[in-house]
């Protein structure tokens, strides 16, 4: 089954762990549909630190997609208006069923359909 890696930072996981988090932003989407997410930290860990499915894909203005998100996003408006300055599209991946691993792993290790 294929899986995209979606890179974010430790605050990011720690948001997602303990549920303030449930949505990650990408300025483009995955062509294929893909339903299973390896959770990435490139600095300091650059370590695969767990996984999760995609429940949903929502894409629209950046104005639409935080109106839908915000509440659940982990980032402030400011963030997200630097992330999708000069955008006319937004993309939102819904995560659910989190796995933090208790010991991170090597990206190597995992194949994977895209960066996001």
């Amino acid at each position: 089954m294929d899986k995209i890696l979606l890179t974010m930072d430790s605050e990011q996981v720690n948001m997602l762990a303990h549920g303030i988090k449930k949505y990650h932003y990408s300025r483009s989407v995955c062509k294929k549909e893909i339903k299973k997410a390896l959770i990435y930290v490139k600095y300091p860990t650059d370590r695969v630190v767990g996984e999760c499915d995609i429940a949903d894909i929502m894409r629209n203005t950046p104005d639409n997609v935080w109106s839908m998100t915000s509440q659940l996003s982990g980032l402030t408006k400011e963030k997200y208006d630097l992330l999708y300055k000069n955008c006319v599209q937004a993309t939102a991946y819904e995560l659910k069923n989190i796995k933090i691993y208790k010991k991170p792993k090597n990206v190597a290790d995992y194949s994977y359909s895209a960066i996001m």
